[in-house]
């Protein structure tokens, strides 16, 4: 009968072990797939702020262009990270060389 015991207690343990296992592997599976995600999300930014920069650099930056990529950024970011990146945007193409607001005034305060 103590062996019985004992095997029902070795086969518990071993089933628990197996649960302990399953967690972990998918705790670093969950864990792994967010690290992806958020090296997509990393790279899918730099990309379009690259394509942006891009675009203003050569002077073909369309309406169109920014708005998709506004869009997105959007829902990566949320509204106030989405203005601060369109200020950024028009502050680039006021300061332009070529495209932007040239001041000549030498009026000083």
């Amino acid at each position: 009968m103590t062996g019985h015991f004992q095997q029902a207690i070795a086969n518990h343990q071993k089933m628990i072990d197996e649960l302990f296992a399953e967690e972990a592997k998918k705790k670093k599976d969950d864990a792994d797939k967010a690290s992806r995600k958020a090296e997509s999300q990393r790279l899918t930014v730099r990309f379009m702020e690259d394509l942006i920069d891009s675009q203003i650099k050569i002077g073909q930056l369309k309406s169109s262009t920014v708005e998709i990529v506004l869009t997105h950024w959007n829902k990566l970011f949320g509204l106030e990270e989405t203005q601060a990146y369109y200020v950024s945007i028009v502050v680039k193409l006021l300061t332009h060389d070529f495209y932007g607001v040239e001041s000549a005034s030498n009026w000083h305060i």
